[in-house]
């Protein structure tokens, strides 16, 4: 650290301080944001980070996950969530406290917000990287400033990129969690299914109200992949029972689901399912990370602001020009038709499995939904 006048103490330029570690900081902070999605972006920095300083040991800080959930991220070497057993206190002053105690010498903070800019500071790190923008000026001396479009968080690569971390060929990846097998056989003998019944993951759940596909479109969908000798199974969080009691309606009877059952879970459980299908949404970025193919719809958000997996399909309306517009319109379409992702049909979305998964059986016309009876509101 150094003065500048008016005692005010500045990290050292990145490039005095690299030269003086021999390019090898020896600890590394990476906050994540809340919820599970962040966590797979920020799977991508560690592994960067782990490639660029394989001898420095590198700390996750989560939350809004489960610890089960923080702990697959495969190249971290300690994770730390803020619930009290990791000396890291259970709030924020706890989590201030610890940072400053714990000395790193690089800490990226990968939402811009308060948290991550107190973070920051109250590390003292030589190395701050971070969203460079109003109060994160003084927070960061290294990071992205903008112009961002649609969105109020750098994306994960252009932080990495502001400290010549190359993230050619990154993509995000977690490990099993532990109880997955656990998890898995429980599942299995309360709905009266065998080894070899092909699961197929529905994933209801939306990073935006408005991000959601269509209930009937699931149930059309489902009864599809059920005459073709597939189980298809509902997921999401206990806020989407509702929407799952609309498919099972939708189909005629109800579906085999998970809907409401815990994160670890519901990650075992996607991960011996043959393909999963969803919008936007944070199970099927853990499905992607955890190497299941993965068919996403996007409509109001922007598939490349995400780092995704090898095997994940974008869709997207071709016929939609309105598009992204999340920023706009976070629970309704700003113009009441939802084009974005109703007009991404249950035909086109099998088509897209043809190249995943053995298809034989032709569709029922009678189960299809035309677009003439496209549903105006979901």
């Amino acid at each position: 650290m150094q003065k500048v006048p008016g005692g005010i103490l500045r990290a050292e330029p990145r490039e005095r301080f690299l030269s003086k570690m021999a390019g090898q900081p020896r600890k590394v902070l990476v906050v994540a944001g809340g919820g599970a999605s962040r966590l797979v972006e920020c799977s991508v920095a560690i592994h960067a980070l782990k490639k660029k300083y394989p001898a420095a040991e590198t700390t996750l800080v989560a939350s809004g996950v489960p610890r089960e959930i923080a702990e697959c991220v495969p190249d971290a070497d300690k994770v730390v969530c803020t619930d009290g057993r990791d000396g890291a206190g259970t709030g924020l002053w706890g989590l201030l406290s610890w940072v400053w105690k714990s000395r790193f010498d690089v800490v990226l903070c990968q939402e811009r917000d308060r948290r991550s800019e107190l973070v920051a500071l109250a590390s003292g790190a030589p190395l701050r990287v971070g969203w460079r923008k109003g109060a994160g000026r003084l927070a960061f001396n290294e990071g992205a400033s903008g112009p961002f479009p649609n969105g109020r968080d750098a994306p994960i690569t252009a932080l990495l990129d502001s400290i010549g971390v190359d993230t050619e060929g990154v993509r995000p990846r977690l490990k099993q969690p532990e109880g997955q097998g656990r998890f898995v056989g429980k599942f299995r003998a309360r709905h009266g299914l065998g080894e070899k019944d092909k699961l197929v993951a529905l994933c209801l759940s939306g990073s935006l109200e408005a991000a959601r596909w269509p209930e009937v479109y699931f149930a059309s969908l489902a009864e599809m992949l059920k005459e073709r000798g597939f189980v298809p199974v509902l997921f999401g969080a206990k806020r989407d029972a509702r929407s799952a009691l609309e498919v099972g309606k939708a189909a005629g009877k109800p579906l085999v689901s998970c809907v409401g059952s815990s994160l670890e879970e519901m990650v075992s459980i996607l991960s011996v399912c043959e393909v999963a299908v969803g919008g936007d949404s944070h199970l099927c970025h853990l499905a992607g990370a955890i190497g299941v193919p993965v068919v996403m719809i996007f409509g109001p958000t922007e598939p490349s602001r995400y780092p995704l997996g090898d095997k994940t399909i974008v869709m997207t309306a071709s016929n939609s020009p309105c598009k992204p517009c999340w920023d706009l319109g976070r629970k309704r379409c700003p113009k009441l038709h939802h084009d974005c992702m109703r007009l991404v049909t249950p035909d086109e979305v099998l088509e897209k499995l043809r190249g995943v998964i053995s298809l034989k059986t032709p569709v029922p016309q009678s189960k299809r939904p035309s677009r003439d009876k496209l549903p105006v509101t979901y």
